[in-house]
């Protein structure tokens, strides 16, 4: 079932967006402060005035959050995998006996 779109005025590092999503609006309040104070710490600790290099920089650091959280995501399936693989022949041997 498709819910509708629906428009969310948010405001990120000063200025004002229109966001359409079908997300619950916490969720798109959420993702835009999370944004918002990204770009604010990033401004202020590089002391950067550019909009634009500090949402290159704040994306930048969101890529890497993402790629750091694949990994791990990986891995896990991987314990996952080796873990189901361990209890099947731990199964298998414990009926041929």
């Amino acid at each position: 079932m498709n819910k509708e779109k629906k428009k969310y005025n948010v405001t990120i590092f000063g200025d004002p967006y229109v966001l359409v999503s079908n997300d619950a609006p916490e969720h798109i309040m959420s993702v835009a402060a999370r944004v918002d104070v990204l770009m604010q710490d990033i401004a202020q600790a590089a002391t950067i005035s550019d909009k634009k290099k500090v949402a290159v920089l704040a994306a930048l650091q969101m890529a890497e959050r993402l790629i750091a959280l694949e990994k791990e995501v990986a891995r896990e399936k991987e314990k996952h995998k080796a873990l189901v693989g361990k209890i099947d022949r731990e199964c298998l041997s414990s009926f041929s006996s």
